[in-house]
């Protein structure tokens, strides 16, 4: 082992040490108050007419078993002991995501953002009660360790093929939209993958026709994947046909990694047959439909909560357009873009929105107010679309920041770019990740804050380091504020305080701001996610 490695691994052992005892001391604070403050069972904690699998329960079971303790105070102690070892998988998980070398930069980047990943305010809110949301988390997240390690391997291993399908089979006792995230998700990675290494050698070509494209795919099983910063809406449709070109003309590589997915899912459609559909316990409530909205409400959702990792692209754009002005052309191209995106979205909104019964109906979740301000006018909604997209470019502009810088080269005989591959996210990691995200939402007709959990968590693990500016390519001097902000160290400290800041302030709103309904006169009500 190098010396830089043994560094790093000591630096990132020791970050992540601490990031995991500020996690689980907050966490239990937070739990030492709530079991103060409410110590009976509140909302979904007691049961009434629960519609997700019984994981939380076996589990609960399991530690009466052990321990011999089944009160409120023992069972919710379940999440605070979960958060003990979720930030050091999340942290291995960083790890193997990056293809950086091993750094004590590398290792202190992955063992903040594991630690703040815990701290999101939606996911930390319920480590103090018996919900099922922590515990869902950690399983698809172990599921996707499973899957990465599997990768690594080469698809060979039997043993990581099995350890995908048992830990994905494990989450799906929590949350049953959870499939998509352990088989459809690490599939459509896997696909890639293996078909990546089908022409290793192989570059994309930027500034090829379609028709090229396609043959090159073709013929030379070269995959048509650029990198997100350097990605137009034609280039996400090249990548998706390339795909399926280069998939058909090398079927017999996708067995491997397609088999523990297709397991899973033949398992899953075993008991959806079983059961009659997919809800447990209130099915006419929860009836899947298209809510095609719910893709338009994701996006506002990941700029608030990673307000400080999105900040210093928003500012390094605006100085880049500022000191480098776009051509007309290239100014054209992006206001039509951005108007047919709205224009799409204002089409969505009016054919397709729905308002939930339960949304409208229980005014202890924040939801009810948001949408309270989005009915308060019939133009408010579509007044909302531009920002709807707005935040979409800007989230998925977030994966495009690599940690090295391509070199590009010019061929004289051609007109197209060749572009040596670098490491960072590629449009196919965005179409997989939005895939996935659409098919865990979209058939949802309520708008909860919890359903967006791990479609975060999967972004936010997604997220890179910051480019690294040098003497070459920095053409301004810089103000020390921005550059603290495009400092890695810098914005995780800037978001962990802005998660600290929110669960402080809706844990006080929680704990302090009972109200009680007519009907249930004397019954505290608790404002919540």
């Amino acid at each position: 082992m190098s010396k830089a490695r043994k560094d790093g691994d000591a630096d990132g052992g020791h970050w992540i040490a601490i990031g995991t005892a500020f996690v689980t001391g907050g966490a239990a604070i937070w739990l030492s108050k709530v079991s103060e403050i409410v110590p009976e069972p509140y909302l979904d904690e007691v049961f009434h007419k629960i519609t997700t699998p019984p994981g939380l329960y076996l589990v609960s079971w399991l530690i009466f078993k052990i321990t011999g303790q089944c009160s409120i105070a023992a069972l919710r102690c379940l999440n605070v002991g979960t958060l003990m070892i979720a930030p050091y998988l999340t942290y291995k998980i960083l790890l193997g995501l990056s293809p950086e070398p091993a750094s004590s930069a590398r290792s202190r980047w992955s063992a903040l953002s594991a630690a703040n990943i815990w701290m999101f305010p939606p996911l930390f809110f319920f480590s103090g009660l018996c919900y099922t949301d922590v515990q869902s988390a950690l399983w698809v997240l172990l599921s996707f360790h499973a899957y990465l390690r599997y990768e690594k391997d080469g698809f060979q291993s039997f043993s990581e093929a099995i350890s995908l399908i048992r830990f994905g089979l494990i989450a799906l006792f929590f949350r049953q939209t959870n499939i998509f995230w352990v088989a459809v998700f690490p599939a459509g990675l896997g696909v890639v993958s293996s078909l990546r290494k089908t022409a290793p050698k192989a570059t994309y070509v930027q500034n090829v026709g379609f028709w090229e494209m396609c043959e090159a795919s073709w013929y030379e099983s070269a995959l048509y994947d650029p990198l997100v910063e350097e990605s137009w809406i034609e280039d996400y449709m090249k990548t998706i046909v390339s795909i399926v070109i280069v998939a058909f003309a090398n079927l017999s590589r996708l067995v491997r990694p397609l088999v523990p997915c297709i397991s899973l899912l033949a398992a899953f459609g075993g008991f959806v047959f079983w059961n009659g559909g997919v809800v447990l316990g209130d099915k006419s409530n929860h009836i899947a439909t298209i809510h095609l909205p719910q893709m338009l409400y994701l996006w506002p959702y990941l700029v608030f909560f990673s307000i400080p990792v999105l900040v210093p692209p928003m500012i390094t754009f605006a100085l880049n357009v500022l000191t480098h002005p776009p051509s007309a052309g290239s100014m054209f191209r992006q206001i039509l873009i951005f108007t047919s995106s709205t224009v799409l979205a204002a089409g969505v909104i009016h054919y397709n929105t729905i308002v939930h019964p339960f949304t409208l109906a229980d005014n202890r979740h924040y939801v009810f107010y948001v949408f309270r301000i989005l009915l308060r006018h019939p133009a408010i909604r579509y007044v909302a679309a531009p920002a709807y997209i707005f935040c979409a470019n800007l989230a998925i502009q977030a994966l495009g920041r690599t940690e090295m810088a391509p070199k590009v080269t010019q061929k004289s005989d051609q007109k197209s770019i060749k572009v040596t591959p670098v490491h960072g996210n590629t449009a196919s990691f965005v179409i997989i990740w939005l895939a996935t995200t659409a098919l865990s939402l979209v058939t949802a007709p309520l708008v909860e804050p919890r359903y967006c959990i791990i479609p975060w968590i999967m972004w936010r693990l997604h997220v890179p380091r910051s480019v690294e500016t040098t003497p070459e390519t920095e053409s301004t001097k810089q103000s020390g504020l921005l550059e603290a902000l495009k400092n890695d160290q810098t914005r995780l400290i800037f978001e962990t305080i802005w998660f600290c800041c929110i669960n402080a302030v809706t844990g006080y709103i929680f704990l302090y701001w009972g109200f009680s309904w007519p009907q249930e006169e004397g019954k505290v009500q608790r404002f919540m996610w």
